[in-house]
């Protein structure tokens, strides 16, 4: 007589455990040495030394990754200043090694392949922030109510434009203001302002100003920029810091 086997498997294919997403390294294994990683606070916090001021001084400094709103508002309470990037080379690496310098906070937002964060927090950290800096080259022509910028940095400058939009309609439904919003163009190397112009409260055009150096960056500020750049780039990046 036929027994069943109690070992029977269960129908249909068994699929994998899901496996979250891999934080994206901040810089380039050549760019930073990893010192230690630890979890301080629930927020995963990695401890690295470089090469942070010219004097070639060795300095550690530490880099908090998040991806949820809770730990963004603990990490900003009862913070003077806040730097925050996304977590490439290039620009990105650059404002957050000079923040570090002057003993700023940094909150990096990366996912894999440095994917900017989920919407809901990308949209809280740029309304929250206080200014935005960009290093990108910036269009030759108007976009009129769009941010003329080349580079994927150009929609962190659009929605903070937008939400800003919605602060100066207070002063009127039909006004032409400089929001903080500053763009290094890499192609020039010169810095410029944001100035929004607003019809019946809607955005109708987005201009670039030319300034001498934007104010130092203090408070809660987002810094972005390309991938490549220059030593000018960063010399002009530190330079901002300086009052």
């Amino acid at each position: 007589m036929n027994t069943v086997s109690n070992n029977k498997p269960a129908d249909g294919p068994k699929m994998p455990p899901k496996i979250p997403p891999k934080i994206a390294p901040f810089v380039p294994k050549q760019a930073a040495k990893i010192v230690e990683t630890c979890n301080v606070s629930n927020t995963l916090k990695r401890v690295r030394e470089e090469e942070a001021l010219p004097d070639q001084k060795k300095i550690k400094i530490s880099i908090e990754k998040t991806t949820t709103l809770s730990n963004y508002e603990n990490f900003i309470k009862n913070s003077n200043d806040v730097c925050v990037t996304g977590g490439a080379k290039g620009a990105d690496y650059e404002w957050a090694r000079a923040a570090l310098s002057l003993h700023h906070k940094v909150f990096l937002m990366s996912f894999e392949k440095h994917a900017f964060c989920d919407v809901p927090l990308s949209s809280r950290v740029v309304r929250d922030t206080k200014s935005l800096y960009v290093v990108a080259p910036r269009e030759d022509v108007n976009k009129k109510s769009s941010v003329a910028i080349k580079s994927g940095s150009a929609w962190a400058p659009q929605m903070f434009a937008l939400l800003f939009s919605k602060t100066i309609a207070i002063f009127g439904r039909n006004i032409t203001k400089q929001i903080p919003i500053y763009l290094l163009d890499t192609e020039c190397n010169k810095w410029f302002q944001a100035e929004i112009k607003l019809q019946s409260y809607e955005i109708v055009e987005i201009s670039w100003i030319t300034i001498n150096k934007p104010p130092p960056p203090s408070g809660l500020y987002t810094a972005i920029g390309s991938r490549e750049i220059s030593e000018t780039h960063k010399k002009l990046i530190n330079q901002c810091f300086i009052h």
